[in-house]
């Protein structure tokens, strides 16, 4: 430890100081550790909330989804699926067609409709990667005249019972509109990662698929599993070099970019409301130096009468800055893992309708903690440098009257 550090401790924490030098010590202390603590937590749950609302958008979605005209009318060859699963990244590509309708069961005043989503596929595997689960009751595979719906459509049970399904699509060549229809029998339910979006579709057999979305062949698109789905934009630029012209493709950030993007900016905006708690901590730290130095006034004048520098009484007041950016720094990050600790063990709940998650999420980087308290204990130490100079520009013989 050397001297000027040394001094620097006494002063702070020797116990023959006034009340008042206490009082603010322990003043600036509080409010760095609180500013620490806070955005610790702030971080700690944002990062948690961005991750579990990631996790659960990638269980469903397409991680990436290719669209092309030409498949409209014809489903693309095997060569254009293999290039697609031949990408390092890609663990699955599923042709999907897809369209739009109204469901309807039951008559007079028990009829519900609801707007549905209709997939058309043969096998309730092609599915999976829409992150459904199926559940009893269901069969495989998707036989014409059946549909699977979601188990959070009704609240009432659905199997066995028939349906009625509108197309959303209209003939083009008739005179009136005309809107395609059929009656299925539901065979099965599935619960969605998504209930409160996936309980708008239905599985059917792609035969009646294409009748309602009035397309004799081809897909709606093929939708793309990835290994590693945070490198979507690398896998879309290998693929757009293999597939053919007039391809466009699309990843799961693109699509999500404004949510997420949103998202950084809510936790930006929260770290810097309690960026300004430091702030105003590192304040009264320079109240506390200089009520320090009037107190010191006459030591700093024997210290420098024996030989002490500028610099090394200017280190000592800095030395002062940095020691209580550090304690309130350790202080923070106690009170701010400690509630988040809390947090996850007690699974405190969120409501429901919030991101579809049922507890607050939580989220813990050693470095991000770091480099929080490193930052706390920088700005401690330059809001040190004002009355740090103060001290330094002492003249022995001024300082040995008072």
């Amino acid at each position: 430890m050397t001297l000027p550090f040394f001094i620097a401790w006494r002063y702070l924490f020797t116990k023959q100081r006034e009340p008042l030098e206490w009082f603010t010590t322990a003043v600036s202390l509080l409010g760095v550790a609180i500013g620490v603590g806070t955005m610790i937590a702030v971080v700690g749950v944002m990062d948690g909330l961005q991750n579990k609302t990631i996790e659960e958008v990638l269980s469903w979605v397409a991680q990436i989804e290719i669209m092309n005209p030409a498949w409209r009318e014809a489903e693309p060859g095997a060569a254009v699926l293999e290039r697609i699963n031949t990408d390092p990244e890609v663990a699955q590509a599923v042709p999907v067609l897809r369209t739009s309708g109204l469901i309807s069961v039951g008559s007079g005043n028990e009829r519900f409709q609801s707007w549905i989503y209709i997939y058309g596929v043969d096998r309730l595997e092609q599915a999976s990667i829409l992150g459904i689960h199926m559940k009893e009751g269901s069969r495989r595979p998707i036989e014409s005249g059946e549909v699977i719906v979601s188990d959070s459509l009704t609240t009432k049970s659905l199997i066995g019972r028939e349906v009625v399904i509108t197309s959303g699509q209209r003939l083009k060549k008739s005179i009136y509109p005309v809107f395609p229809s059929t009656r299925l029998k539901v065979s099965g339910t599935f619960t969605g990662a998504d209930r409160e979006f996936q309980n708008r579709w239905a599985f059917i057999a792609p035969s009646e698929a294409r009748r309602l979305a009035i397309q004799p062949g081809g897909i709606s698109y093929i939708h793309v599993k990835l290994r590693d789905p945070m490198k979507a934009n690398d896998a879309k630029a290998r693929l757009a070099t293999v597939l053919p012209p007039r391809t466009l493709i699309n990843t799961w950030t693109e699509d999500f970019e404004r949510m997420f993007t949103a998202m950084r900016v809510m936790k930006a905006g929260m770290l810097l409301v309690m960026l300004m708690t430091i702030v105003v901590a590192a304040l009264n730290i320079i109240g506390t130096l200089t009520l320090i130095i009037v107190q010191k006034t006459a030591e700093i004048g024997i210290m420098k009468a024996i030989g002490a520098t500028d610099r090394m009484v200017a280190r000592i007041f800095m030395y002062e800055g940095m020691i209580v950016g550090l304690v309130g720094a350790f202080l923070g990050a106690a009170m701010g893992l400690g509630f988040l600790a809390i947090v996850q063990q007690f699974h405190i709940k969120m409501p429901a309708e919030l991101f579809h998650m049922k507890t607050i999420p939580v989220e813990i980087h050693l470095w991000t903690v770091l480099a929080l308290m490193a930052g706390a204990i920088v700005v401690c130490t330059l809001a040190a440098t004002l009355p740090a100079r103060h001290a330094a520009k002492l003249r022995p013989v001024a300082a040995l009257r008072c």
